[in-house]
């Protein structure tokens, strides 16, 4: 429900920003999907002898797990970061910029992931979105993160002033999460 109030937002302002803006918003941005598929947990074949005398097999067919993604984004790495594939599968990569407080680059930086699958019988489904705007002496960033097949479930928002000695970045601010 959230990537469908997501996507119909996004539609309904993006006529109202100028094309130039929308242009320099998407620049350098990914486009990305992937979907893989696993063999099921073998089933362990078990009987069930009832008092009558009838045997019943109650052996637990699992069905396979799969994990399909669709997303976007655009987070730069810092220096230090190196890739280890030459393309993103979208599934086994973990950026540091996602995690960290202030982001490589100044300008916006975003992600919106959608995952669907089924992991040993249970489906379920994850979502992230993830918008960060970070200005010479201020960041603000908001996200939200959907776990589905652990329940988790959060809503950040972080706005901060930047102070630059040398190498050093300071910041100081509030964040709230539910």
């Amino acid at each position: 429900m959230r990537l469908i109030s997501f996507i119909t937002f996004f539609l309904i302002s993006t006529p109202l920003i100028s094309q130039n803006a929308v242009q320099k918003f998407f620049k350098y941005s990914t486009v990305y999907t992937s979907a893989f598929a696993n063999s099921p947990m073998q089933p362990t074949t078990e009987y069930y002898v009832t008092q009558a005398g009838e045997l019943n097999d109650i052996t637990i067919e699992n069905p396979f797990d799969y994990t399909a993604t669709i997303g976007i984004r655009k987070v730069a790495r810092f220096k230090y970061e190196n890739r280890q594939n030459r393309f993103y599968d979208g599934q086994t990569e973990a950026t540091t910029s996602l995690s960290a407080t202030v982001g490589a680059v100044k300008g916006w930086e975003y992600l919106a992931q959608y995952d669907m699958g089924r992991q040993q019988g249970s489906e379920y489904i994850n979502q992230r979105y993830f918008l960060r705007y970070l200005g010479k002496h201020w960041m603000v960033k908001g996200e939200y993160y959907q776990q589905g097949l652990v329940g988790l479930n959060y809503t950040q928002v972080d706005s901060r002033i930047r102070l630059h000695v040398g190498e050093l970045d300071l910041s100081i601010g509030a964040a709230a999460r539910q």
